[in-house]
């Protein structure tokens, strides 16, 4: 598609998001085609709706609002966790996982972000991940089986790549420290979806999701009750009605600020294509 284009004048491609991961970025420069992103747009957006599901788990308001709506306002059983404190590991410590990083210092918490470089993280290092070389709290750096097996909380911020479809397979969802939560708002494919839901079943781990692999045409549009959406991905919906799982729809950038720094960023963006083409002063 991006060869037929250049043939009829394309002279650049602007993706309103993170990162161009759904264009084909080496072809593009083939044929001179300037390739951009609006960037971190709101990382403080994503992290903050991911930071206020983590709490509502570690709390277990679901469980006190249900017994509530039954009339139940004694206290649980046994005391739910909190975040304070807890070991978090960040992959991806691009702006959001920063923003993650901060929101999460309020809690005490000890953070450390994968070492993409380690030689057991299985993960060559990719063009995109210079962006983390900003690191002004200088976190840790661990490998991503010390960074399972340590973790109390795992935020998933990556970018979407061939190195990172399937990071968290099987073999690395095993290693996960028992009771961790899984956080991902990055992309769907960073996790192995089948495996996920093995190891949710045993309980030995949980997960909040803003972001599914099979979510294209899933998301995004109302299907008028969950009877369509389990006829449509029977395993979207065993994750959706899963007690160890809280998922929403690819939202946590759906706010006013993020609109606004898409709209702006986007303008000044094509603005210097048209700049770098001469087409423009």
């Amino acid at each position: 598609v991006v060869t037929i284009l250049a043939e009829h004048g394309l002279i650049g491609i602007f993706a309103s998001g993170a990162a161009p991961s759904h264009i084909a970025v080496d072809r593009c420069k083939e044929l001179d085609v300037w390739v951009g992103a609006v960037g971190a747009y709101s990382p403080e957006s994503i992290a903050g709706l991911a930071l206020a599901q983590l709490l509502r788990m570690l709390h277990s308001l679901d469980t006190i609002e249900d017994r509530m709506t039954r009339g139940d306002f004694s206290l649980l059983p046994t005391p739910p966790g909190t975040l304070i404190e807890k070991s978090v590991g960040i992959i991806g410590y691009g702006a959001i996982g920063q923003a993650f990083h901060r929101m999460c210092s309020s809690f005490k918490c000890k953070v450390a972000a994968l070492d993409w470089q380690a030689a057991d993280t299985h993960v060559p290092t990719h063009p995109h991940f210079h962006k983390e070389t900003s690191d002004p709290a200088q976190v840790p750096r661990v490998s991503l089986p010390a960074m399972l097996a340590t973790s109390d909380v795992v935020f998933i911020s990556c970018l979407e790549s061939d190195r990172t479809r399937g990071l968290l397979s099987r073999e690395m969802l095993s290693l996960c420290k028992p009771g961790c939560v899984l956080v991902n708002v990055a992309r769907g494919s960073i996790i192995d979806t089948d495996a996920l839901i093995d190891r949710l079943d045993t309980g030995a781990l949980r997960c909040v999701l803003d972001v599914y692999d099979g979510e294209v045409g899933l998301f995004f549009r109302d299907h008028q009750g969950m009877e369509g959406v389990a006829q449509r991905d029977a395993r979207f919906a065993r994750l959706y009605s899963h007690k160890g799982c809280m998922v929403t729809p690819h939202c946590s950038w759906w706010t006013e600020p993020a609109l606004s720094n898409i709209g702006s960023g986007t303008y000044q963006r094509i603005r210097d294509i048209l700049i770098a083409k001469g087409l423009m002063e």
